[in-house]
Formats: structure tokens, C-alpha cells, sequence
């Protein structure tokens, strides 16, 4: 039986787009998956691999990108593909037509409009291929919009940022959003949890999905009767698909960084790589002490939430357990 954990092949950090709130940085051609590499991953975990994310970086960037596609028909490995959409339209024609093993599409959809034909091409490319697609939020090949929640997120900005995309685009039936977990202020930051509402009051029949965890205390409202379709939130990393890179190493997450393994190859499934990064951020969660506010918060004591993430205190805003 398969290991049905997911992986996330880096094919490379290039990105043209480069968003405000990136955390990947390094956007060289140096970073680039080679085929060779692919081949050899693919043959090691076989018998463990059932589904990959492919992204980068911008992975249709990737001077080899139809052949990767093309190797994991072969090789009979579902993908998803998260991308910025901007790819050309020889890409935008591949992709329509060799959609065998395709699970999914996620679009970033933040910035479309600071440089010009942005969202001229992003359209084009959303527009195409949600025809290819089975929007739904039980389906197969869906086609989900990404939005990235930060600082500077508030209800009034996307509001007036989704009534320009909905005149545009076909149709938007499912968001996914990501909170920037590159600081602690998330905790009790009701914004966010008031920018998720707007978003779905605009969007009223839209399926709304999350990246990572959802800390309860951003909601100022039972997020089960607002939400459409809300399931369930992650209030702590349950277990994070691994980022995989051009040079055999492997991370949890980009927020963890410095968790790690030097060499995939080392380990003879992926069910054994993911307990080795289950172990070691099992063993830093116990050395970061939880922040003051979360320790009086029902949440934390009725255990609904086991504060924030790894990512959040030792991340991308360079602090440590001493300093928080």
C-alpha cells in the first residue's frame, strides 16, 4: 500500500513574478531540478510516492517543465500544480491538453495588477484552463485561487480586489488561504479572521480551504455558521508536506527551515523521511516557550490549540525563543 503522504518537488526557485510577501528567496537558475534527479526519485520512492505538488519558485519557469509533466504521466504520479499563472501560451497549450494524472491547479492570485498585462495573461491562463478543470469541491482536477493573508491584509482591500477579479474570471468556486507565518502577531489578530469573512461575503457559494494552521482566536465569530463549507482548522503543524530541492536535501516547510535532511536518498520511503521531520520538530517545539497571551486563552486551556507554529517563533522574522 502506497504512502499517501504528500510531497512538494521545488523544481525551481526562479519566479518573475516576485510577490511582496515571498519567503522562498534565492530566485536562480542554479535551483533547477534536473531530469536525472527526477528519474532517480521517482524510481526510489516507487512504492511510496501517490501524489506530488509541483512549484518552485515558479515551476513552469523551468527549462525542462513539459518533460517533468510528461515523466509523471509515465511514471502514472499524480500532481497538483501551484503556480503564478503568468507561464506563456505554449505552456497554457501543453497544459490543456495532457491533463492525465493532473489533481489540481492553485493559482496565486495576489498582485495581478502591479505591472502591466499581468493580469491580462493571468486571466487568459485562468480563464483556459478552468475549462479543463472540474471546478468543485469534492472533484478530482480542481482550479483553486490562493490568497496570502499579511500585515497589510484588511477586509476593504479585498473587497474591492475580488469585485475586480469576479467580473473577470470565469468562475472562483474554491480559495485557499494562507496566513504569512513569518511573525507571532497572528495570535488574536481578529483582521484576519475579518478579511477571511469579507472575503467569503463576497464570494457567498465559494469553498474557502487553508494553508498550514488557522490559530481559532483570528475569528471574532463561530467560523462553522459563517464559513461555506468549512470543515475543520489546524491549530498546530500536523504534518506539512516536504519541500524537496535540486540537491537531495529537504525541509519541512519554508518557516522551518532550519529542519532538515541533507539527503533524501538516506531513507528508503517516504513515510520514513516524514517521521524523521516529525521527530525533529517534535524535539524544537520543546525548546520554544509558547507566547504569554496564548497561555491564558481558552483555546490553549481547553487544548483547541497548541499555540502557534514552530515556523511562527523561530521563521522568517529571525527571532528566537529568548527574544519572544
Amino acid at each position: 500500500m502506497k504512502d499517501t503522504h504528500p510531497a512538494n518537488l521545488i523544481l525551481t526557485k526562479e519566479c518573475a513574478k516576485r510577490c511582496s510577501f515571498c519567503f522562498t528567496g534565492d530566485y536562480s537558475k542554479k535551483t533547477e531540478m534536473s531530469l536525472d534527479f527526477i528519474d532517480r526519485f521517482l524510481n526510489h520512492f516507487s512504492d511510496s510516492i501517490s501524489f506530488l505538488n509541483l512549484l518552485g519558485g515558479e515551476p513552469t519557469q523551468h527549462r525542462n517543465f513539459t518533460k517533468i509533466i510528461k515523466k509523471l504521466i509515465k511514471y502514472n504520479v499524480k500532481y497538483k500544480l501551484i503556480s503564478n499563472f503568468l507561464f506563456s501560451k505554449s505552456i497554457l497549450k501543453f497544459l490543456s491538453k495532457n491533463t492525465k494524472c493532473r489533481r489540481g491547479l492553485l493559482a496565486n492570485g495576489m498582485e495581478l495588477f502591479e505591472k502591466r498585462n499581468r493580469f491580462k495573461t493571468f486571466k487568459r491562463n485562468y480563464n483556459e484552463l478552468y475549462k479543463t478543470s472540474i471546478s468543485g469541491p469534492v472533484r478530482d482536477d480542481t482550479l483553486e485561487l490562493a490568497f496570502t493573508l499579511s500585515q497589510k491584509s484588511t477586509p476593504e482591500l479585498f473587497r474591492k480586489y475580488i469585485n475586480t477579479l469576479k467580473n473577470e474570471l470565469t468562475d472562483i468556486s474554491i480559495i485557499r488561504i494562507g496566513l504569512d507565518l513569518s511573525n507571532t502577531d497572528i495570535a488574536n489578530n481578529t483582521i484576519y479572521g475579518d478579511t477571511i469573512r469579507a472575503i467569503q461575503e463576497e464570494l457567498p457559494r465559494c469553498s474557502i480551504r487553508f494553508d498550514c494552521q488557522i490559530p481559532p482566536c483570528i475569528f471574532n465569530y463561530d467560523p462553522n455558521k459563517i464559513l461555506y463549507s468549512y470543515l475543520y482548522n489546524f491549530s498546530n503543524c500536523v504534518s506539512s508536506p516536504m519541500d524537496i530541492f535540486y540537491d537531495k536535501s529537504c525541509i519541512l516547510c519554508f518557516q522551518t527551515r532550519h529542519i532538515k535532511v541533507n539527503n533524501i536518498f538516506d531513507f528508503n520511503s517516504m513515510l520514513e523521511l516524514s517521521k524523521e521531520f516529525r521527530t525533529q520538530y517534535k524535539e524544537k517545539e520543546r525548546s520554544v516557550d509558547i507566547l504569554k497571551v496564548c497561555k491564558t486563552c481558552d483555546y490553549y486551556l481547553d487544548n483547541q490549540c497548541n499555540s502557534l507554529c514552530v515556523g511562527c517563533y523561530t521563521g522568517g522574522h529571525g527571532l528566537n525563543p529568548a527574544e519572544i
